[in-house]
């Protein structure tokens, strides 16, 4: 019985670090791109954003994460209203494009019939 409450306890805090976590990156995203409105690629922006956290891999759900959260946060702020229409808005598109196109890829290679060799994914 102890065990289990223990397993459960500690699976409850490992969670709530990976938010902490979470919530701790989006904000140092947040504040980079408040303070410096950073206007170039979204491969330049990903780039800085990994820098953040060179201590654990910056997946691409996290970066995804705090990309939305950033052009949400600005989006309610009028002097920003114009950078995250212009900048921040292509971005979390193109970001959240490559997260689908990921994921379809993954579930195409996951979900595909042995026999049916029409629709097994090719890759070079």
């Amino acid at each position: 019985m102890s065990t289990i409450i223990n397993n459960v306890n500690s699976e409850y805090n490992n969670q709530t670090q990976s938010a902490d976590e979470q919530s701790n990156f989006n904000d140092l995203v947040l504040t980079y791109i408040k303070n410096n409105k950073p206007d170039g690629t979204l491969d330049q922006l990903l780039e800085k954003m990994k820098s953040f956290s060179p201590n654990e891999p910056a997946t691409m759900k996290k970066l995804n994460a705090a990309l939305l959260n950033a052009d949400l946060m600005l989006r309610s702020t009028p002097e920003y209203e114009d950078y995250t229409t212009a900048v921040l808005d292509k971005n979390t598109c193109q970001i959240a494009c490559i997260n689908m196109l990921n994921n379809t890829l993954i579930n195409k290679m996951i979900d595909v019939d042995e026999d049916d060799e029409s629709k097994k994914l090719i890759l070079y």
